[in-house]
């Protein structure tokens, strides 16, 4: 599993807005267990193929560790999961397909 704990910034205000390494781990066939940030929860589908906390919230986080490491067999389901997302929205060519028909569309 990946386990990615952002914190907004108090100053700036500035979250994960996207969270490439979820899509790494992704990619590998890794559920996440990532904080409701902007980007993490556009990526993870909680109970899925991760799950989401609330930033800041030990209680919510521990019990996310508490449930990945509590059933083997649904975390191997999530890192198929996960990984049948990236390859069909992540993957080069699906990303270059997209790509190209909104170039098109703004060329048209």
């Amino acid at each position: 599993m990946l386990v990615l704990p952002s914190l907004r910034d108090r100053k700036t205000g500035w979250e994960e807005l996207f969270g490439m390494t979820i899509i790494e781990a992704f990619a590998c066939g890794l559920p996440a267990i990532a904080s409701r940030s902007v980007g993490p929860s556009e990526i993870v589908s909680d109970g899925i193929d991760g799950f989401l906390f609330d930033q800041g919230n030990q209680q919510d986080f521990e019990s996310c560790i508490m449930k990945a490491a509590s059933d083997r067999r649904k975390i191997r389901s999530m890192g198929t999961s996960a990984r049948e997302k990236v390859m069909g929205n992540y993957d080069l060519p699906v990303v270059a397909a997209k790509w190209e028909e909104l170039i098109g569309r703004l060329h048209a």
